[in-house]
C-alpha cells in the first residue's frame, strides 16, 4: 500500500521541530528517503569544488521517478514546506563530506519559485542552524518547462541572492528559455546538459556550441560546469574548451557514504598535467603582473570597509571575497563616497536598524583563471564594456587582480613573444608554437590528430649555387604553396630553413595524404622557374658535396611524412609524437615518390 504523502510531511515536520542536534536525516530514512552526493570539481586539478544533493528513494513514496514525486507534493500544498525540509537534510551532511571550503548544490523544483509559501529566510536560517554560511548554498533552477520562470520567481530568487546564495542554471542548453534567464539573472553557474558534452570529441558541431556557451557564460561572469562527463576525452574536450568544473561518472558517481570519499580526484590533475612541462605556459607571465590586493570579505563589519577606503584615497575600488575566498564582485569607492566623506558615515553604515551590509554595495566584475591563455583572459575581460580589471583565481580561490592597463601590458608581452616565434621570412608561427600545437594536440582526445613535416630535397646545393637570396624566394614560394593547400582550420608552422609543419584535426587520413600530395607536385612543377634555363634542361646541377668531391645533384623536390594520431589514442609524452614523425620523414626520404604515411595504430576493440 502506498504511504500517504501527508505522513512523510509529517515526519518532515517531526524532524525540522527537533533540536538542532538531531540529525534530520535519520528521520529523512526512516521514510525511505535519502541524498546522494556528486562531487563537482575543478576541471584542471580534481579539487572539488561542490556536491550536488542529488534524492534518492522516491519509490518508498509510490513514485516511479522524482518529478512524479514534487508533482504529488504539489499537488498536497506542500512543495515550499518540503523543499525546505529536504534542504536541511542535505546541509546536514555536507559537513561531513571532505573538502573544507565545498559548496552545497541543490535542485530546487521550478514551482517552488513561484510559491509564496517558499519563504528565502527560513531557508538562510536552516543554514545557519547547521553553520553554514549561505554563501556555501547554490540553487540550481530549472528554465525548460514552462519556457520562463513565473512572476514570483524573481523576486524570491532576489531575496535568496540578497543573503549570498548562489545560483545556477541546470541543464542549460536543454529547455527553451535558457537564453533569457542566462541574459535576466546572471547565474554565478552553467551546466550545460549532457547531451552536449556526450562525444563532444567527435563532434565539431558540439564543440563549437559549448564553446558558444563558455563565452556567454563568462561574458556574465559566471562558471561553466560540464555536466554528465562520463570519459577522459569527454574532460580533455570540455578542459581545452574553456570550462571551469566537471561533474560525471568519470569523476566520481554519487556517494550515499560521505567517508568513502575524497576532497581531490587525482586521476582529473593526471589528465590535466600530461605534457604540462613541455608547453609554453602564460602562467609566469600573468603572476609578474597581478596586483594581489588584499580583499574585503562579505563576513566582515562594514565599519571595515569605511576604514580601508579612508586609509587608501588613491585606490578606487578592493575586491571581495565570500567565507571561502571566492570573488563575489568589487567594491567601488564611487558607491561608497556618500558615506566616507559623510561626518556621520560610519555610523549609519553601523546603525543594525538600517540593515547596511557588504554585499549590498558590491557590483560584478569578470573574473578568470590563472591558467588561462592571456588571449582568453582579454576575451573574458572584453564582455564586460566598463571593467576596471579582471579577478584572477586559482582553483577557484581569489588569487589577485589584472588593471586594465596590466592586461594591456601582457597583451603586447604575448604579441611580442608570438613575433619573437614567428620565421620573419614566411610569418609563420615558429618551434614554440609547433611545440605547443603538438602538446594541446596529445591530449587533443575525442578526435583523429593529423601531422605533416615537409623537407626540401637538394636544397643546399641550389642555395650555394644561386645565393641565399634566391633561396629565400623558394622557401618563401613554399610556404605560399602550403598555405593554398592547408587553409581553413589548420595549423602551419615553419621549423626553420627549408623544414615546414602542418598540423589538422578532425579530416580524414585520407584527406590530408592527398593535401600532402598536391604540395609536393606543385612545388615540383613551380620551382624549375628558379633555376636557370641551361640547368633546368639539363635537370641538375654541378656542385660539389660535404668534403669538396665534384657531384651531380638533381632538382629540388619536396619530401612529405604524414603521421597519423588515433582519435582514441591517448599521448602521455609529446616525444613519443616527434619519434612518430622523425620515422615517417626517414621512410619519406627514401621513397621513391618522397611521401610517407603512418596511419594510427589500430587497438583490438574493448581496449
Amino acid at each position: 500500500m502506498t504511504q500517504p504523502l501527508q505522513a512523510i510531511g509529517a515526519a518532515y515536520s517531526r524532524a525540522v521541530a527537533a533540536p538542532v542536534g538531531s540529525p534530520y536525516a535519520e528521520a529523512m530514512s526512516l521514510e525511505g528517503l535519502s541524498h546522494a552526493f556528486q562531487p563537482i570539481v575543478d576541471i584542471h586539478t580534481g579539487v572539488v569544488h561542490a556536491y550536488e544533493a542529488l534524492l534518492r528513494g522516491v519509490e518508498h513514496a509510490g513514485c516511479e521517478h522524482i518529478g512524479s514525486f514534487f508533482d504529488r507534493i504539489d499537488a498536497e500544498g506542500r512543495l515550499a514546506e518540503t523543499e525546505l525540509h529536504l534542504a536541511d537534510a542535505a546541509m546536514a551532511k555536507l559537513g561531513s563530506l571532505p573538502g573544507r571550503d565545498a559548496r552545497l548544490f541543490l535542485n530546487i523544483d521550478e514551482r517552488t519559485l513561484e510559491d509564496p509559501a517558499f519563504r528565502p529566510r527560513e531557508f538562510v536560517e536552516a543554514a545557519r542552524r547547521r553553520d553554514l554560511q549561505a554563501s556555501s548554498l547554490c540553487i540550481e533552477v530549472l528554465g525548460r518547462k514552462r519556457g520562463a520562470l513565473g512572476s514570483n520567481a524573481p523576486m524570491l530568487i532576489a531575496a535568496l541572492r540578497a543573503s549570498q546564495v548562489r545560483l545556477a542554471l541546470d541543464h542549460f542548453g536543454h529547455g527553451c528559455a535558457e537564453l533569457a534567464l542566462l541574459y535576466a539573472l546572471q547565474p554565478e553557474y552553467v551546466k550545460v546538459d549532457r547531451f552536449f558534452v556526450a562525444d563532444i570529441g567527435r563532434s565539431n558541431r558540439k564543440r563549437l556550441f559549448l564553446a558558444t556557451v563558455v563565452n556567454l557564460a563568462h561574458a556574465v561572469g559566471a562558471k561553466v560546469i560540464a555536466e554528465g562527463v562520463e570519459t577522459a576525452e569527454e574532460h580533455v574536450a570540455c578542459r581545452e574548451i574553456g570550462c571551469d568544473l566537471a561533474q560525471g561518472y568519470y569523476i566520481a558517481r554519487p556517494m550515499p557514504a560521505p567517508e568513502a570519499t575524497s576532497d581531490v580526484f587525482r586521476h582529473v590533475l593526471a589528465t590535466s598535467t600530461r605534457n604540462r612541462r613541455t608547453r609554453n605556459s602564460d602562467e609566469p607571465l600573468i603572476r609578474s603582473e597581478i596586483d594581489v590586493v588584499a580583499p574585503i570579505r562579505t563576513d566582515q563589519a562594514i565599519s571595515a570597509v569605511f576604514d580601508r577606503f579612508r586609509s587608501v584615497p588613491d585606490r578606487a575600488y578592493f575586491p571581495v571575497v565570500d567565507s571561502a575566498d571566492v570573488p563575489v564582485g568589487l567594491l567601488h569607492e564611487r558607491n561608497f563616497r556618500a558615506f566616507v566623506f559623510n561626518p556621520v558615515g560610519r555610523d549609519i553604515l553601523q546603525n543594525d536598524s538600517l540593515g547596511y551590509r557588504i554585499a549590498d554595495f558590491v557590483t560584478r566584475c569578470p573574473t578568470a583563471d590563472i591558467r588561462m591563455p592571456v588571449e582568453k583572459v582579454l576575451e573574458v575581460y572584453a564582455h564586460w564594456s566598463d571593467a576596471d580589471g579582471i579577478v584572477l583565481t586559482e582553483q577557484g580561490v581569489y588569487v589577485g587582480m589584472l588593471s586594465s592597463a596590466a592586461l594591456l601590458k601582457l597583451v603586447n608581452e604575448k604579441r611580442l613573444q608570438v613575433a619573437q616565434d614567428q620565421n620573419p621570412l614566411t610569418t609563420m608561427p615558429g618551434n614554440l608554437s609547433i611545440n605547443n600545437h603538438l602538446v594541446d594536440a596529445a591530449e587533443a582526445t575525442g578526435a583523429n590528430r593529423l601531422f605533416c613535416y615537409f623537407d626540401f630535397n637538394h636544397f643546399k646545393p641550389f642555395n650555394d649555387h644561386y645565393g641565399f637570396r634566391q633561396g629565400d624566394r623558394v622557401i618563401i614560394l613554399f610556404a605560399d604553396i602550403l598555405r593554398r593547400h592547408f587553409s581553413e582550420g589548420a595549423f602551419l608552422g615553419h621549423v626553420g630553413g627549408d623544414d615546414f609543419f602542418a598540423g589538422v584535426r578532425g579530416v580524414t587520413l585520407d584527406e590530408v595524404e592527398r593535401k600532402a600530395r598536391a604540395v609536393t607536385s606543385d612545388f615540383r612543377a613551380e620551382v624549375v622557374s628558379f633555376y636557370a634555363p641551361e640547368d633546368h634542361r639539363r635537370g641538375y646541377l654541378e656542385g660539389t658535396d660535404r668534403e669538396g668531391n665534384a657531384q651531380i645533384f638533381p632538382l629540388m623536390t619536396c619530401s612529405a611524412a604524414v603521421v597519423e594520431i588515433g582519435h582514441d589514442e591517448v599521448i602521455d609524452d609529446v616525444v613519443a609524437i616527434s619519434r612518430r614523425i622523425a620515422d615517417a620523414k626517414r621512410a619519406a626520404k627514401l621513397s621513391i615518390d618522397a611521401i610517407a604515411v603512418r596511419p594510427a595504430p589500430r587497438f583490438p576493440a574493448g581496449r
